[in-house]
């Protein structure tokens, strides 16, 4: 079972080959995947919630910053993990 990571901002389900983000805030939202080196995997824009797939990731840890609407300059990164 995916275990399901979530702040006040967004919620983050891992799956196999892939990942599910919602956004608990409306309005778009930016988002992007980095790896643990910090470089940029993927970037997208979404309203309520995406699917990525991570079929073709590399094994490793990723970071998916969430920010906070209520202050642009906070963030909250989340990590998961491609085995």
């Amino acid at each position: 079972m995916a275990a399901l990571i979530s702040t006040s901002m967004c919620s983050l389900i891992p799956l196999p080959d892939k990942v599910q983000i919602f956004a608990n805030q409306q309005g778009e939202h930016n988002l992007t995947i980095t790896d643990i080196a910090g470089s940029q995997i993927t970037a997208t824009v979404f309203d309520d919630n995406v699917i990525i797939n991570t079929g073709k990731y590399s094994k490793g840890v990723y970071l998916l910053p969430c920010l906070i609407a209520t202050n642009p300059g906070d963030k909250i990164t989340r990590k998961f993990v491609v085995e």
